[in-house]
């Protein structure tokens, strides 16, 4: 793949760069991360968005979308021990129903590259902050665990205060039929095995399966459906409500063919 980044200045406008770029991330999925990459680290070539994400299970497609298959992991916790402005360091009590699987049981740094907010008891000031890494704990709740952050608090938490984390949305990639399960990518290889590396694209120009409505007569905004396709807006109770992009080509004759579309799930 080829890309360059060129900036320019506009006389009386400002500062901006060009991005002149072809090619696609093309690698296959592999179970060894890319060189100088981290999970959910963006590339931009030319007018597409490419994310490294990580498989959470096998799939066999490149033509429908990937999903974030993890819960949440962290629901309302209580800060366990006072946090003072400038720390970037946060222990929060962890319930039994927290987690990726739900049981309690957060292993070291599974919370790497996602992200908390903080909320101050009484006060309308929700800190929002990337995750770096976490500490572990083991299943069954009533233990703590400490995120370290990638920025400080400008405010201080004490145990009055509460926060929320999710994991990594690109570090857990499936493709099931779960409508509530958001999309997070298009796939640009196919993954034999859960745990491997793999490219993912979230915006720009591409091709995904479509339904037989997409990109007739103007039906060019179209949405996810629960198997990862794509379809026009509420076409049956398996078309989520969450907006995938808009179809870039219809057929001379105004009929479904194979649209190329706008992918808009991250810029």
């Amino acid at each position: 793949m080829v890309a360059k980044l060129h900036r320019v200045h506009i006389p009386n406008v400002g500062e901006g760069f060009v991005r002149v770029g072809s090619g696609v991330p093309y690698a296959d999925a592999s179970l060894i991360k890319p060189a100088g990459f981290n999970v959910g680290d963006f590339i931009r070539l030319g007018g597409k968005t490419f994310v490294l994400g990580k498989s959470g299970a096998a799939f066999s497609s490149i033509g429908l979308g990937v999903k974030n298959g993890l819960f949440q992991g962290v629901a309302y916790a209580a800060v366990s021990v006072a946090a003072a402005k400038g720390d970037k360091e946060v222990t929060l009590a962890i319930a039994a129903t927290d987690g990726k699987a739900g049981t309690g049981a957060i292993e070291a740094d599974d919370f790497a590259g996602g992200e908390i907010v903080f909320f101050t008891n009484g006060a309308d000031t929700p800190q929002r902050r990337g995750i770096v890494g976490n500490t572990a704990c083991v299943a069954g709740g009533s233990v703590t665990v400490t995120f370290t952050l990638d920025s400080p608090l400008s405010i201080a938490l004490t145990t009055s205060d509460h926060g929320e984390a999710m994991q990594n949305p690109w570090s857990y990639l499936v493709q099931d039929n779960e409508i509530g399960n958001p999309v997070v990518g298009v796939p640009m290889a196919v993954a034999t095995a859960a745990l491997q590396y793999i490219w993912v694209q979230t915006w720009g120009l591409t091709w995904v399966s479509p339904q037989a409505a997409v990109g007739i007569a103007g039906a060019t905004g179209v949405y996810w459906r629960h198997d990862g396709s794509i379809d026009v807006e509420n076409a049956d109770a398996y078309v989520s409500d969450q907006y995938a992009g808009f179809v870039l080509a219809e057929t001379s004759a105004h009929a479904q063919a194979a649209p190329f579309f706008m992918l808009q799930v991250c810029p």
